[in-house]
């Protein structure tokens, strides 16, 4: 009876044994199989947000090349110590800011819309002080226009690589295809 006993437990060990491996093997499979399909979305959700961007780009490219511009002038004709072109310059980037990018947003990429609604709201408050201080102002805002500069500078420096990234992704789907 022992004989036969140790015989029945191995071929009971064994079979169970065989199913725990066909449970792995299947898992295993199912998980590629599911990784697989996740990295293919991955990639068609990829592209088409890069399409969007893209699309999207070619909407605003204009109003957000002007902010950029804007800055650039304010900020030249604050080291010119030029009034008349740091009031055209600062209107300039108060409309583009306040207006004109907004307009565009939100963009099909949330990093984006961030970077832009916070390159926006930067310059858009550093037009601020910079058209009161032209009008007279007796506050100082030195030290507030500058960082605001820089940090409206920083973010559409962002969203650009953003805009860049998402032209070149879809620049290249099209060409393979």
């Amino acid at each position: 009876m022992s004989a036969v006993w140790q015989r029945s437990r191995r071929n009971v060990l064994l079979a169970g044994g065989g199913a725990v491996v066909a449970v792995v093997l299947v898992a295993a499979g199912t998980a590629v199989l599911i990784t697989r399909n996740n990295e293919q979305t991955s990639a068609q959700d990829g592209q088409a947000s890069a399409e969007a961007v893209a699309e999207w780009w070619t909407d605003s490219h204009e109003d957000v090349s002007n902010l950029r511009a804007a800055l650039h002038d304010s900020e030249q004709a604050l080291r010119l110590q030029d009034n008349d072109g740091l009031q055209l310059a600062c209107q300039q980037l108060h409309d583009t800011a306040g207006v004109r990018v907004p307009a565009h947003l939100p963009t099909p990429d949330p990093e984006l819309t961030s970077e832009l609604q916070a390159a926006a709201q930067d310059a858009h408050d550093a037009a601020h002080m910079c058209l009161a201080a032209v009008a007279g102002s007796m506050n100082s805002y030195g030290g507030e226009f500058d960082a605001d500069m820089d940090q409206a500078d920083r973010h559409l420096a962002a969203a650009q690589e953003i805009i860049d990234r998402s032209v070149t992704t879809n620049a290249s789907a099209s060409a393979q295809r």
